[in-house]
């Protein structure tokens, strides 16, 4: 299994805006045959360098996450 972990710095980082990317990334759940799990998660603990959002993708193989 691999497992991607993606970290998001968002321009406009208002809760609301992070909510909305976390909607829209999750959304990708069922709509890619390959993607075995999805989770997009807020930090909680935010700075001005700290990232926004991390999105964590789960594949069945390397292949299957470059498809």
């Amino acid at each position: 299994m691999i497992v991607n972990n993606v970290l998001l710095k968002l321009k406009n980082n208002d809760t609301e805006n992070i909510k909305k990317a976390q909607e829209v990334l999750l959304g990708m759940k069922g709509k890619i045959e390959v993607l075995l799990d999805i989770q997009a998660e807020m930090n909680i603990r935010p700075s001005q360098t700290a990232y926004d959002i991390i999105l964590i993708t789960k594949f069945e193989s390397l292949d299957d996450m470059n498809a």
